[in-house]
């Protein structure tokens, strides 16, 4: 699980190196898939499968690709994202609250 964490992070700073300004430009939302990966391999590497480290890998890389995604895509399209996020968010919340009434 450290190598895979390890690995990772050298990808992300050899690609730093090769591509001056990787990180700042919008590389830096792979830090966030570092420990996704290490997660990954820990769930597909035990015998007894635990869900709670997928579930966790899976947010990170989910969160980690929208982060790369934003970072990469024009301003419009991140205002597009936001509203977007905070219409899922508000549905969930109306939802929530509809069904804690009954």
């Amino acid at each position: 699980v450290p190598g895979g964490v390890l690995l990772t992070l050298a990808m992300i700073l050899t690609l730093n190196v090769i591509f001056s300004g990787f990180i700042t430009g919008g590389g830096w939302a792979l830090f966030i898939a570092a420990p996704a990966v290490g997660l990954f391999q820990s769930y597909f590497g035990e015998t007894e499968k635990d869900r709670g480290a997928l579930i966790s890998a899976s947010v990170l890389s989910v969160i980690s690709l929208l982060f790369l995604f934003i970072s990469l895509a024009p301003t419009v399209l991140g205002v597009f994202i936001g509203i977007v996020l905070l219409a899922v968010g508000g549905l969930v919340v109306y939802i929530s609250l509809r069904t804690i009434r009954r």
